[in-house]
Protein backbone atom coordinates (compact mmCIF):
# COMPACT_ATOMS: atom_id res chain seq x y z
CA UNK A 1 0.00 0.00 0.00
CA UNK A 2 1.41 3.28 -0.94
CA UNK A 3 1.14 5.71 1.71
CA UNK A 4 -0.26 9.41 0.99
CA UNK A 5 2.78 10.97 1.10
CA UNK A 6 4.72 8.74 -0.73
CA UNK A 7 1.99 8.75 -3.54
CA UNK A 8 2.25 11.59 -5.77
CA UNK A 9 6.45 10.91 -5.87
CA UNK A 10 5.38 7.71 -7.24
CA UNK A 11 2.83 9.38 -9.93
CA UNK A 12 5.57 12.06 -10.63
CA UNK A 13 8.08 9.46 -11.56
CA UNK A 14 5.78 7.29 -13.63
CA UNK A 15 4.39 10.28 -15.83
CA UNK A 16 8.14 11.21 -16.16
CA UNK A 17 8.79 8.14 -17.47
CA UNK A 18 5.76 7.86 -19.51
CA UNK A 19 6.79 11.41 -21.03
CA UNK A 20 10.38 10.31 -21.82
CA UNK A 21 9.27 7.07 -23.51
CA UNK A 22 6.22 8.65 -25.36
CA UNK A 23 8.45 12.04 -26.27
CA UNK A 24 9.16 13.62 -29.79
CA UNK A 25 11.99 13.56 -31.63
CA UNK A 26 14.08 16.98 -32.95
CA UNK A 27 16.15 17.60 -36.03
CA UNK A 28 20.06 18.51 -34.00
CA UNK A 29 20.66 21.01 -37.43
CA UNK A 30 16.97 22.88 -37.48
CA UNK A 31 15.33 22.11 -34.17
CA UNK A 32 12.56 21.09 -36.11
CA UNK A 33 10.06 17.88 -34.46
CA UNK A 34 10.14 15.07 -36.70
CA UNK A 35 6.78 15.15 -38.45
CA UNK A 36 7.26 11.61 -39.94
CA UNK A 37 8.04 7.86 -38.60
CA UNK A 38 9.15 6.95 -42.00
CA UNK A 39 12.34 9.66 -42.32
CA UNK A 40 15.14 8.74 -41.00
CA UNK A 41 16.65 12.12 -41.26
CA UNK A 42 15.25 15.50 -41.38
CA UNK A 43 14.70 17.41 -44.90
CA UNK A 44 17.49 19.70 -43.65
CA UNK A 45 19.88 15.94 -43.63
CA UNK A 46 19.80 16.68 -39.89
CA UNK A 47 19.79 13.88 -37.61
CA UNK A 48 17.24 13.49 -34.93
CA UNK A 49 17.57 12.94 -31.28
CA UNK A 50 15.46 12.76 -28.24
CA UNK A 51 13.77 15.84 -27.12
CA UNK A 52 15.01 15.04 -23.06
CA UNK A 53 18.51 13.10 -23.31
CA UNK A 54 18.67 10.14 -21.50
CA UNK A 55 21.41 11.68 -19.20
CA UNK A 56 18.68 14.32 -18.10
CA UNK A 57 15.73 11.53 -17.44
CA UNK A 58 18.62 9.16 -15.35
CA UNK A 59 19.54 12.29 -12.98
CA UNK A 60 15.57 12.44 -12.15
CA UNK A 61 15.46 8.97 -11.41
CA UNK A 62 18.72 9.06 -9.48
CA UNK A 63 16.50 12.38 -7.23
CA UNK A 64 14.04 10.13 -7.11
CA UNK A 65 16.19 7.13 -5.83
CA UNK A 66 17.66 10.35 -2.81
CA UNK A 67 13.97 10.92 -2.10
CA UNK A 68 12.96 6.85 -1.75
CA UNK A 69 16.36 6.68 0.10
CA UNK A 70 16.20 9.09 2.78
CA UNK A 71 12.19 8.65 3.71
CA UNK A 72 12.57 4.83 3.08
CA UNK A 73 10.06 4.88 0.26
CA UNK A 74 9.43 1.29 -0.09
CA UNK A 75 6.91 1.74 -2.98
CA UNK A 76 8.81 4.52 -4.50
CA UNK A 77 12.03 2.77 -4.52
CA UNK A 78 10.41 -0.44 -5.93
CA UNK A 79 9.39 1.68 -8.79
CA UNK A 80 13.17 3.21 -9.29
CA UNK A 81 14.80 -0.06 -9.19
CA UNK A 82 11.77 -1.02 -11.94
CA UNK A 83 12.94 1.70 -14.02
CA UNK A 84 16.20 1.28 -14.07
CA UNK A 85 16.13 -2.69 -14.80
CA UNK A 86 13.79 -1.59 -17.84
CA UNK A 87 16.21 0.92 -19.18
CA UNK A 88 19.31 -0.43 -19.42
Amino acid sequence: MVKNTESPYVATINYRSMLYQTQDMKCTKCKRIRASTVRKVCECSGNYTLVESRSSFYTAIKLFKAIAETFRFSSLMETVNFLTMVSE
